[in-house]
């Protein structure tokens, strides 16, 4: 018998064993991800097994999907998958304990989605105003894809490699014109000291448009073949 079939075997006569005992105290596995029940693919997803009772080293962990699972150290894993089709993608991440099956967990499978870009000053600002009172605090250029902003997670950050920045005076967004444009192009994520110079005559009604030439996305995602834009009105 082939080992998914002795694991499917196995799964059947848990979940009967659960049916039966209805409700019975049990040793909980917790397998917690950063982000709750989501893996993203091309991505190293960190989470832990955590069994009451049990030493880690008696634990032994798979996964269902095509990736690679690493053990850190007690308990501590991550994982990267490989297997992407659609947003109803499921995996499992399934628990043996000294060689008898405990647990199995599922999970939703997603890409990583395109980033949003946002103004930093002392706090992120919003991706389509600059309130005036700001303008003189902003120091850099920041991306996030709205589900990471929400869950900081460390593992899906974006780098910004090169970005282009035009100011904008008197921008009509109804009919894209505008007094003058004033564009700079910059590595990195930081605001050029020439920038933050012109910024400190901002008006209400003037706008400042981010490109993002060049970004490195988490993960093996690697870097990105399209560009991001972005405008911010000042307020």
């Amino acid at each position: 018998m082939s080992f998914w079939c002795k694991h499917i075997a196995a799964l059947l006569l848990f979940s009967l064993v659960t049916l039966v005992s209805c409700g019975q105290a049990n040793n909980k596995v917790f397998q917690v991800l950063e982000d709750m029940n989501m893996l993203y693919a091309e991505v190293e997803n960190p989470f832990t097994v955590n069994i009451a009772g049990i030493d880690p080293k008696d634990v032994r962990v798979i996964y269902s999907g095509n990736g690679e699972l690493r053990t850190l150290a007690k308990g501590h894993y991550t994982l990267l998958p490989h297997y992407y089709k659609n947003e109803s993608d499921t995996v499992y991440i399934i628990t043996y304990v000294k060689g008898t099956f405990y647990d199995s967990s599922i999970y939703r499978l997603r890409q990583v989605p395109d980033p949003d870009i946002f103004l930093i000053a002392q706090e992120q600002i919003s991706p389509n105003f600059i309130p005036l009172r700001d303008i003189s605090l902003i120091d850099s250029v920041s991306v996030y894809h709205n589900h990471a902003r929400n869950f900081p997670l460390d593992y899906l950050k974006y780098r910004i490699l090169k970005y282009k920045l035009i100011y904008y005076t008197n921008f009509n967004y109804q009919t894209s014109t505008f007094g003058q444009a004033t564009e700079f192009e910059a590595s990195g994520c930081k605001i050029p000291k020439e920038v933050k110079d012109l910024l400190k005559n901002a008006k209400i009604g003037d706008a400042v448009k981010i490109e993002i030439l060049e970004i490195l996305g988490p993960g093996q995602i690697g870097i990105l073949d399209h560009h991001l834009i972005n405008h911010h009105e000042i307020i």
